[in-house]
């Protein structure tokens, strides 16, 4: 006897008219990493910040291998695992996150490890992957819990001349190391002629998150302004989608789009990328606690913004209808820094681009600034 299972799938269509945008200037409680403050912390290269139930920061210093440690005043607690591949060290951290039990995640991308700590810094084995998802995936740049569910963000890369095969998925595996594929695609490059590809096709959906609901939320394309929902399981429940026209970049904004995405560094082949007159629609969104969904789009990312805006978010409610725009005020520049809405809380990081482009020819030095954390409170 077979049993039917009927998916519906909810499509929400924002259509709505220009509002007035609500100013919010969050209150800045402390900050940590600038070089004048001789009791700071002095960060190489920040690739991750999350928060435990206390309030902890954990930041991922990815240049000194380690996570720093400090609690909610911004006062350092501690610093955790050491460089080495044995029990927890690690060659490079790219991603953290606490597993049902509590304990911290570290992510080493390549070759793939998560490593597992106390939360007093002690190491605590190991997560062990299933083979139906190693056998796929030689890379693995991002990782969450959804309830007991773990999804990833992998990829492998093979060369089977004169090509170079790229495949990238997101993948959600339960207890029963049952695998289900949220996304998948395969990029192929012809080494040989190195014929153009177009943005749009270069284009991996790596804008995704876990929210509060235990929903996966996924910006799958490039030049849409669409936000997939998908359960624990894997099926996709919901879509958020709102009327939006691509914005039309200028040859100077094209120019600095592909300096940061597609420069390769000294040694290593440049990929020949077509570059598209269009921004990608969607450049980051943030799921908050209290169950909205904040979308900074291309105009508000880019465009003209009130003076000391940190960008202008679309707000959406927890039925992912639209809201409201915002615009956040402090200091914080949508470009340049990477932002982390913890709690009631937003923890900006500074010159985060720059630091990136260090290993590219077109990196100016004299424009080099050190890295800081910045806490705000948000209400």
């Amino acid at each position: 006897m077979k049993t039917l299972i009927l998916i519906v799938v909810f499509i929400i269509v924002v259509t709505q008219p220009v509002m007035a945008q609500q100013v919010v200037e969050p209150k800045e409680l402390w900050r940590i990493g600038d070089s004048e403050d001789d009791e700071g912390a002095i960060f190489g290269f920040i690739e991750d910040i999350i928060i435990d139930q206390d309030n902890n920061i954990y930041v991922a210093e990815a240049q000194q291998k380690v996570v720093l440690v400090f609690n909610a005043q911004g006062e350092s607690i501690r610093s955790i695992g050491r460089y080495g591949e044995g029990p927890g060290e690690f060659f490079y951290i790219n991603d953290l996150f606490f597993n049902p039990d509590s304990l911290l995640v570290v992510l080493q991308w390549m070759p793939i490890k998560l490593e597992l700590f106390s939360k007093d810094g002690e190491s605590a084995g190991s997560i062990n992957l299933p083979d139906t998802l190693s056998n796929k995936a030689n890379m693995m740049f991002r990782a969450d819990y959804v309830g007991n569910n773990l999804v990833t963000h992998i990829s492998s890369t093979s060369f089977p001349q004169p090509l170079i095969v790229q495949e990238n998925s997101l993948e959600i595996i339960n207890q029963q190391e049952e695998l289900y594929s949220i996304y998948s695609e395969t990029k192929i490059i012809n080494t040989i002629n190195n014929s153009a590809m177009e943005e749009e096709d270069y284009f991996t959906p790596y804008l995704w998150s876990v929210g509060l609901d235990d929903k996966v939320y996924i910006a799958p394309y490039r030049n849409q302004y669409q936000i997939e929902v998908f359960n624990l399981n894997g099926q996709l429940e919901r879509v958020i989608e709102k009327d939006f026209e691509s914005r039309r970049r200028n040859n100077q904004e094209i120019e600095f789009a592909f300096h940061v995405l597609y420069e390769a560094p000294p040694g290593y082949p440049q990929i020949n990328v077509e570059m598209s007159d269009y921004d990608q629609d969607i450049i980051k969104f943030y799921s908050l606690i209290n169950g909205q969904l904040w979308v900074l789009s291309s105009y508000g990312c880019y465009d003209d913004k009130p003076e000391g805006s940190m960008g202008i978010f679309d707000v959406f409610d927890q039925q992912g209808r639209f809201v409201e725009q915002i615009s956040l005020q402090g200091e914080g520049d949508p470009v340049q820094d990477n932002y982390y809405f913890l709690n009631n809380r937003l923890y900006v990081v500074t010159e985060v681009l720059n630091s990136m482009m260090m290993g590219k020819d077109s990196y100016n030095r004299d424009e080099a600034k050190p890295m800081v954390i910045i806490c705000y409170q948000l209400w």
